[in-house]
């Protein structure tokens, strides 16, 4: 049985190339006249075709047409999200297919995989600079305890359902244009680029907050981004440009070797630094440590060797 669906699939796949380019120039080509005796005889002409890409038609994406969209879906070993990807659907109860997460692309047909869509969004998360883990940590100071968007930059994944047992379906709130809410449903319709709609089984209420939660995230980091470049604008150096000051000159002899330090490590050391004095305060005792991690931390920053054990 798994066998004859594995063979449906490749079929599938087949007929989707198909679908998506079409032949739109014949040419016959006049043949290479042969050089050597023994060589094969070949017809005198040669076939020649191009193929042009045709325009994706738009998708309603619901549980009740879910068997249409995986014929038309092409299987993949790994998936890796990019800026045209709106909606993972995790699948994994679907007992008609043994793909467990199904990948909507704005103009490319579905990609299904048996990777769990928490292992194909860790592997997204990771290319950014603050992980999901950092960015549950940052909504956890404002109050959001479940299903915390996932915001980095103008990019935005919210999740259907809590995201700390079980693999969840995400939706691109930065690819929606425009939404419905069905009451009688306990639904949302929400319409993507190019067309594409999608039925959300999640409450009117739950989806408008989710859209202050994201609002919020994206401030903040906004604010922190805005903040930060001030601190470089605060003096015009263009008049100065051919006249470098002692830091121009230390960083041009001290940064042979550059490295990257991650965003996330920096917060990181700057949140559990301030926990520490908090801690020193409340308990009255120093960390004897304190200052080899900061001596270690500056080391890294000044793209230094780290200090020996």
């Amino acid at each position: 049985m798994k066998e004859d669906f594995n063979h449906d699939q490749h079929r599938g796949s087949y007929n989707n190339w198909r679908k998506v380019y079409c032949m739109t120039e014949t040419q016959f080509l006049p043949k290479r006249s042969s050089q050597h005796s023994n060589d094969v005889n070949e017809p005198n002409y040669y076939y020649q075709a191009t193929f042009t890409r045709t325009r994706l038609q738009p998708m309603l994406i619901t549980d009740h047409n879910l068997p249409s969209l995986l014929a038309n879906s092409t299987e993949q070993s790994h998936i890796l999200i990019n800026a045209n990807t709106f909606y993972v659907k995790d699948i994994r109860k679907d007992k008609d297919t043994p793909y467990n997460t199904i990948v909507f692309q704005l103009d490319e047909f579905p990609l299904v995989s048996l990777e769990d869509s928490k292992t194909i969004m860790e592997r997204y998360f990771n290319q950014k600079p603050l992980d999901y883990n950092f960015i549950q940590y940052i909504g956890r100071t404002l109050g959001f305890y479940k299903k915390c968007p996932f915001v980095s930059g103008f990019e935005v994944f919210v999740p259907e359902t809590r995201t700390d047992k079980e693999p969840a379906s995400w939706y691109g709130l930065h690819h929606i244009r425009g939404e419905e809410e069905h009451k009688k449903g306990n639904c949302m319709h929400v319409q993507f680029r190019n067309g594409h709609e999608l039925q959300l089984m999640i409450s009117g209420h739950s989806y408008r907050e989710q859209i202050e939660r994201s609002a919020a995230l994206q401030q903040l980091q906004d604010r922190l981004v805005h903040q930060t470049m001030l601190l470089r604008r605060c003096m015009s150096d263009q008049k100065f440009a051919n006249e470098p000051n002692p830091i121009e000159k230390y960083l041009s002899t001290h940064s042979l070797h550059p490295t990257h330090v991650p965003l996330k490590k920096i917060l990181f050391f700057m949140t559990n630094f301030r926990i520490h004095e908090i801690l020193e305060t409340v308990l009255g005792e120093e960390n004897p440590y304190i200052d080899e991690i900061r001596a270690t931390f500056l080391k890294e920053i000044k793209n230094e060797p780290p200090l020996e054990p």
